[in-house]
């Protein structure tokens, strides 16, 4: 008898892992849409590709959050639920290429795809495994970094939404001189309902690779872009007061505008968003790295 209790409880410890072991939460593919930046992204109706069971995506451009272009078909994705990972093919591609794995540990490496601004193979290391709640719901984390992430901090995976730092077509994107040409998933919607926003933006659509978010002073001034000890500012604004928040949206330094310039020193290298405020009202917003 109690050889059977063991082998019962062992086996029922196989059945739990192997249940957590799947996927928890999946890709909204019904009345929802994600924002990166000025696109927007949804999925729209089924198909089958080499007898397997796609989504299809759609895109279009946005100048606002009212006044969206013509829309066209951008990719299809398809959710390994039980193997925990997400595929994607681009549709003048044609080829299947893994875009997010859920099911690795600290210390693993995984080859992923990334479609910004073309299709580039992405080894990754896995940095950390956790969990974060979004929508009152706890969702497995994975941070990941590449070879390219320098100077920016590690990019997540969160499930239901792919790279939440990049959005879902995106993840780890090459490192380039104009920090404003990286792409960032502002915005998710389900059903009409605002589920997730990056903290430090008031839209789910910019233009201007998101510099000039609110209006900007015509004397308005913010520089470096890659800075070692200070951020230097030049403005017509007799007051300001300004945050500084990092790429994931965690606001990690906050004063009044006292001098015309702002001491970085302290920050780790990234990269980060500074807004400015007259009367607190959003008068510019700038990103700069961190080296």
């Amino acid at each position: 008898m109690k050889t059977k209790i063991t082998t019962l409880l062992v086996m029922s410890a196989f059945c739990l892992m192997s249940a957590q072991a799947e996927l928890q939460h999946f890709l909204p593919t019904s009345n929802a849409y994600m924002s990166i930046f000025d696109y927007k992204y949804w999925f729209e109706g089924d198909t089958v590709i080499d007898n397997k069971e796609y989504i299809k995506v759609y895109s279009q451009y946005c100048y606002s959050e009212t006044d969206c272009g013509n829309k066209y078909y951008y990719a299809a994705v398809r959710q390994d639920t039980i193997n925990e990972k997400i595929y994607c093919i681009q549709v003048d591609d044609g080829v299947e290429r893994l875009i997010a794995d859920f099911d690795v540990e600290a210390g693993d490496e995984v080859t992923v795809y990334s479609f910004w601004p073309w299709v580039t193979e992405r080894l990754v290391k896995i940095t950390d495994v956790d969990e974060v709640m979004i929508d009152d719901q706890y969702r497995k984390r994975v941070s990941i970094r590449n070879e390219y992430s320098y100077p920016y901090p590690d990019d997540f995976w969160v499930e239901g939404f792919g790279s939440i730092t990049y959005g879902l077509f995106f993840p780890s994107p090459e490192a380039v001189a104009d920090v404003g040409d990286v792409p960032l998933l502002l915005c998710l919607h389900i059903n009409e309902i605002l589920i997730y926003q990056r903290s430090f933006y008031n839209t789910c659509y910019v233009q201007d690779n998101g510099v000039g978010l609110f209006n900007k002073s015509s004397t308005f001034t913010i520089y470096p872009t890659f800075a070692d000890d200070y951020i230097w500012i030049t403005t017509d604004y007799e007051s300001c007061s300004y945050d500084i928040y990092n790429i994931q949206g965690i606001k990690v330094k906050s004063s009044v505008l006292q001098e015309s310039y702002i001491n970085v020193t302290n920050l780790v290298s990234g990269l980060y968003h500074i807004v400015f405020y007259n009367n607190e009202k959003k008068i510019n917003s700038q990103k700069f790295i961190k080296r």
